[in-house]
């Protein structure tokens, strides 16, 4: 089970291409933690950024305290220590920022188009989605199930290999994008230029990313490059491919 914490982004002190450094809130010392599982998130009416860290329940988190004086080489770590993330959620808990702030939901435009590209790819998929891009990464959007509560709506998430955060809801009755407190202020515009023209934008998105907005895999030939998605995942969403020619 995945949990989060809403951090002061200026507690970052250095970050790689896969880790970033965090101190810890409340104290002097400090931990490393996945960078796929630290987002920026919005924060409006608060006078800071904020950056919410997931944390799973088998994740151990190593604090320490950086070496100062004759103890100021990087390598050196004093008052190593160990957490659970039970544990270390417990310690920080009473410094970390409130992020509740709602969010008014806005149309996004017609959604029947996408709906029918989901439903019709079901008939070959588990759990058809697509991606949709957006200025703080990815956005996952896919198709409510049977047994969902809101059934047969839109969800928009982040992709799971970054845990999966909820980012929102579309209304596809009426358009409605109902943007969770972690969604950015972009993503309803990538939804709604989507939903005018699914084949333009999904093949915007392979040309620039080298990759099918749908399944995710690489393209892996030119006609594939070319168009931006492959025939196989055309045939499957209902999409043009190579039109005029024997696909």
């Amino acid at each position: 089970m995945w949990h989060s914490i809403s951090l002061n982004a200026d507690l970052i002190k250095f970050e790689t291409a896969r880790a970033m450094l965090i101190g810890v809130p409340g104290g002097d010392d400090q931990f490393w933690h996945p960078k796929k599982c630290v987002r920026f998130i919005p924060a409006a009416g608060l006078a800071m950024r904020l950056i919410k860290v997931s944390i799973a329940d088998d994740m151990v988190i190593k604090t320490y305290r950086p070496g100062t004086g004759s103890f100021s080489n990087s390598t050196v770590k004093l008052d190593e220590r160990q957490y659970t993330a039970a544990e270390f959620i417990e310690r920080v808990k009473d410094h970390c920022v409130s992020a509740n702030v709602a969010k008014p939901s806005v149309r996004v435009g017609d959604m029947s188009g996408l709906v029918d590209l989901l439903r019709r790819a079901s008939s070959h998929l588990k759990w058809p989605k697509f991606r949709v891009r957006a200025n703080d990464g990815d956005v996952v959007v896919s198709l409510a199930g049977s047994s969902s509560k809101n059934a047969g709506w839109l969800y928009v998430k982040t992709p799971s290999e970054d845990g999966s955060v909820y980012l929102g809801k579309v209304n596809p009755a009426n358009g409605e994008y109902v943007p969770s407190r972690d969604a950015s202020d972009d993503i309803e515009g990538a939804l709604e230029q989507f939903s005018k023209d699914p084949a333009k934008v999904a093949a915007d998105y392979g040309k620039l990313t080298g990759n099918c907005c749908f399944c995710s895999r690489p393209l892996s030939d030119e006609r594939s490059t070319a168009v931006g998605y492959g025939a196989t995942c055309a045939d499957h969403y209902g999409l043009p491919w190579g039109q005029g020619e024997e696909q």
